[in-house]
């Protein structure tokens, strides 16, 4: 993961960092990728979080770093700081948290493989891991180790108010301004901590024309995508991004009222139809002038039943007239006739 960086406004001294990504060894989002990244910058720094967490190593690396350097760190919990996400947020000089954000700590966990030896061999690096990260919280908490250790062993989900009242943050600050997760599958998530993320953090899923991205995009991809890199192109970007939808929304609203006028119209020439067939059908004494509502409704309701009913009507009408020869066949009158004579 490439960190993006976001000089602060005029005046101020400090850079916005990114950690929009799962923290992992061989990949971009590794401690080495990110400590290289971040030795670069001068002034304060503003870590912003959320990931779900990732290698222990990685992120005791990072925390590590954050806390060693002279520069003030502040960070801040835009969404979701799991696991060792939530490690890194803890070495903030300051440390904030969005109005829609969550904090998540547990136990740390792993997989593999072995002989029992090498199982118990695990287990007990787990539990040194576990010790270290309960001492890290606890520190910055004043919380004792046997509550840290409580809400680890269940593994617990934090909003903002609550990471507050257990001193886990500094701060709350207003709403992420992006409004995005940094991982589309929260199925991993309790399901009312990941139905609370997505309301509260209002994600959407964006796919940038010609960006190559396919969906569940981070921080980092949406910008580099629109080519942002400064504060000022963002603002821009995000106002236009604004304008376009304020645009479409009139666009919609102009055709949903268009679609109206024409229905309208479509249902007045509907009823139009129906009382002219009728007066033709009444004209040319197919139906009677005293059925012509019953003919009307049934009409607009069933064309094919009408029609049917239309000539039910006329042929009774005919039978009334005496229009319809009832009398036996000629052959058989012939036929008749000659067993008389």
């Amino acid at each position: 993961m490439k960190i993006f960086i976001i000089p602060r406004a005029e005046g101020k001294k400090g850079n916005e960092v990114f950690l929009y990504d799962v923290i992992a060894g061989d990949t971009d989002s590794s401690a080495k990728s990110i400590i290289g990244q971040l030795r670069k910058l001068k002034g304060d720094i503003i870590v912003r979080i959320n990931s779900r967490g990732g290698e222990i190593f990685e992120g005791m690396a990072i925390f590590s770093y954050l806390q060693s350097i002279d520069q003030k760190v502040t960070t801040v919990v835009d969404g979701l700081a799991a696991s060792i996400a939530s490690i890194i947020a803890m070495a903030g000089d300051e440390v904030h948290i969005a109005e829609n954000g969550y904090l998540m700590i547990h136990n740390p966990w792993t997989f593999g493989g072995g002989e029992s030896k090498d199982m118990r061999k695990a287990a007990n690096l787990l539990d040194k891991f576990a010790v270290t990260m309960r001492e890290i919280y606890a520190e910055k908490t004043g919380l004792d180790i046997a509550e840290i250790t409580e809400l680890m062993d269940a593994e617990t989900y934090m909003n903002a108010k609550e990471s507050l009242e257990k001193k886990f943050v500094d701060q709350i600050v207003g709403k992420s301004e992006f409004k995005m997760v940094a991982e589309t599958d929260l199925s991993d998530l309790p399901e009312r901590v990941a139905a609370a993320i997505r309301e509260a953090t209002n994600k959407t899923q964006v796919t940038p024309s010609g960006s190559g991205v396919t969906g569940g995009n981070t921080m980092e991809e949406l910008l580099l995508a629109l080519g942002v890199t400064t504060q000022e192109e963002a603002m821009a970007a995000i106002g236009k991004l604004k304008a376009d939808k304020l645009d479409l929304t009139s666009q919609k609203a102009t055709l949903e009222n268009r679609v109206t006028a024409l229905n309208t119209r479509l249902g007045k020439l509907e009823e139009d139809n129906a009382v002219n067939l009728v007066d033709l059908a009444i004209a040319a004494g197919e139906i009677l002038p005293k059925d012509k509502a019953v003919a009307e409704t049934l009409l607009k309701a069933d064309p094919e039943k009408f029609q049917n009913w239309k000539t039910e009507q006329k042929e009774l009408m005919g039978i009334i007239r005496g229009d319809l020869n009832l009398s036996p066949n000629p052959k058989d009158n012939d036929e008749l006739d000659i067993e008389t004579r």
